[in-house]
């Protein structure tokens, strides 16, 4: 009873997906999908309309109705019937499956939109990341199966109404009948037909399936192979994934086991309810109460009645776990960004004056701060190196200056005036950030630098020089040695493609920030994976390239660090030391033991 008043109480909202897509699926492809459900009302009430004018037939028959034109009829009705079926299947086979493919690319489209919409700060939010790896985990099949499901049982309902009236002007008793005997087939099918979704959804720990899907990912990435190969450490992964699989394949064999068992029970009961029925018409026909072809076509309505019922279970069975699906589903496309873009003010195309004021800040569902009163002010044009130990808060830094979160307290201001004031878009066109773990994407090389301004308007020429030029820059030389150059594809899965080294994938990362040519940069570790020579080159470039523009780097590295306008020192969350490389070094204090410690290392 529990599962049966939990579908009733979820039957406003099933009503309301439905409706939701049903509208998508007109708006998107009307035609396919009008005429994919016309097919199927015709489909669903041809075998009534054959056993229908073969009982007439029979009937006519049996009282030797000589009145040739109404037998004709009455034949070219039944053999329509048998004919129609095949043709209208073809052509509904074919509307279903173009309805099907443009719903599917549909949400596959808004899934992509999703994603590049969201605020960074939701792929740290556990709500909404579990609901993105179910997502992930089923696809956007499920639509054109919940589709064909819904409107299976819309046509059931219908079929099921029309038969009713007729069942009920023959026999009101057979009726009632076949309605309680099947009874025990929806139970059956509601309790145990819709477990399968919980088995893959929540019976399972959300921990332990996160990480089914994210051992995956470590077998199949490359740089995590190697190390798994040569160890032979992967069994660990494989054992867990086994162990996963098992697991759920012991609930869900469990689950249709009990739904066999008791489908068949209730089969039992069902099937005694038509023999009743049956015998019952059979004592009118030998009575001459009812004529044989009458008695044929009330036969095929209480089989037809059955029949529907088991299906319109079935199908109840089957859309409701797509339907808790797609109520995750839509429940991510509708989940509400952490960060609201509300402001209206505009940011020029010039860096502004930066200030952190009196900022205090912990990560959601967090306790402790990871900044506290933290206050730094960062002039229009200034060169900023922040420098602290693992954990000291820069990372956090960088996220609040992009806006990734919003300050717990205190806040963050642009030329005097709260970020919050601002279009956040409006900041992110000046904008350009370089993250330690930068996006290595296996496309041509060329459109990969064009990433860090992407505009399919561009004039493809200009484009052309632009993209040489910031290759250039970046001292990207061993390009020249590649078969097509800048325009060689990345990745040796693809036709012709090829693999860069780690140092050359960080070369076009920069070599993106400067495509970009950004008013303010956020540099975080640039050339880690860099040659020294290669290096000072890049940087001797990167101060002639950023005259007037906001430079603000994090590293580890003080030959980098000591030629910054100004040196941010964070400790515990707070500005510990601030001034130039001279100005640190004879304070004697944080900074100058992290140089010496450094300099030491290179005696």
């Amino acid at each position: 009873m529990k599962d049966f008043k939990e579908l009733i109480k979820d039957l406003p909202d099933i009503f309301r997906k439905t409706v939701r897509i049903y509208k998508d699926s007109w708006n998107i492809s009307g035609f396919y999908f009008f005429g994919y459900a016309i097919f199927a009302i015709i489909l669903a009430f041809v075998p009534y309309v054959r056993n229908w004018a073969q009982g007439n037939i029979i009937n006519a028959l049996q009282l030797n109705i000589t009145t040739i034109n109404d037998i004709y009829l009455q034949v070219l009705l039944f053999l329509g019937a048998i004919i129609l079926p095949g043709v209208v299947s073809i052509f509904s086979n074919y509307l279903e499956k173009i309805d099907h493919f443009q719903i599917s690319a549909h949400y596959e489209n808004e899934i992509i939109k999703k994603g590049l919409s969201i605020n960074p700060q939701l792929r740290e939010d556990q709500d909404f990341t579990n609901l993105a790896n179910k997502i992930n985990e089923k696809g956007v099949y499920v639509f054109g199966n919940f589709k064909s499901y819904s409107l299976a049982v819309f046509l059931d309902v219908i079929v099921l109404v029309v038969v009713s009236i007729t069942l009920f002007h023959f026999s009101k008793m057979a009726l009632v009948i076949i309605l309680i005997t099947s009874i025990p087939t929806l139970i059956a099918n509601i309790k145990y037909g819709k477990s399968s979704w919980f088995i893959w959804g929540n019976d399972i720990d959300t921990e332990k399936r996160k990480k089914f899907w994210r051992y995956r990912d470590y077998i199949e990435k490359f740089s995590s192979y190697i190390e798994l190969h040569l160890t032979k450490s992967g069994e660990y992964f494989k054992n867990f994934r086994k162990d996963f699989l098992d697991e759920a394949f012991y609930k869900q064999s469990t689950n249709e086991k009990k739904l066999k068992d008791w489908s068949f029970l209730a089969g039992i009961i069902n099937w005694t309810g038509i023999v009743f029925v049956s015998i019952y018409f059979i004592n009118q026909v030998i009575n001459k109460e009812l004529l044989v072809g009458s008695f044929i076509f009330v036969l095929s309505l209480v089989t037809g009645y059955t029949l529907t019922l088991t299906s319109l279970f079935r199908n109840i069975s089957l859309m409701y776990p797509d339907y808790k699906y797609l109520a995750n589903f839509f429940e991510f496309l509708d989940f509400k960004n952490s960060i609201q873009n509300t402001g209206t003010q505009k940011l020029a195309n010039t860096a502004p004056v930066i200030e952190f004021k009196n900022v205090y800040f912990k990560y959601p569902d967090s306790v402790n701060y990871v900044l506290e009163d933290f206050s730094l002010k960062i002039e229009a044009g200034d060169k900023l190196a922040v420098i602290g130990l693992n954990g000291a808060g820069k990372t956090t830094f960088v996220k609040l200056l992009c806006r990734f979160y919003d300050p717990t307290e205190g806040e963050i201001l642009f030329n005097g005036v709260n970020i919050k004031e601002y279009d956040l878009e409006s900041w992110y066109e000046i904008l350009g950030v370089l993250f330690q773990e930068y996006g290595k994407y296996e496309i041509p090389l060329n459109e990969l630098v064009m990433l860090g301004r992407y505009d399919e308007g561009i004039d493809l020429k200009i484009a052309d020089k632009n993209i040489k030029h910031a290759l250039k820059l970046s001292e990207a030389e061993f390009i020249k040695s590649l078969p097509n150059k800048e325009k060689t594809q990345l990745g040796k899965q693809f036709t012709g493609g090829v693999d860069v080294s780690v140092g050359q994938w960080q070369k076009l990362a920069i070599a993106r920030m400067f495509y970009r040519d950004p008013a303010v940069m956020v540099l975080d570790e640039p050339t880690s994976s860099i040659d020294a020579e290669a290096e000072m080159k890049i940087f001797e470039t990167l101060e002639k390239f950023s005259k007037s523009k906001t430079v603000i780097m994090i590293s580890h590295r003080f030959s980098t660090v000591r030629n910054a306008d100004k040196i941010c020192v964070i400790n515990e969350g707070r500005v510990y030391e601030y001034g130039t490389h001279e100005e640190l070094l004879n304070l004697n204090g944080e900074y100058a033991r992290l140089f010496n410690l450094q300099a030491e290392g290179y005696k």
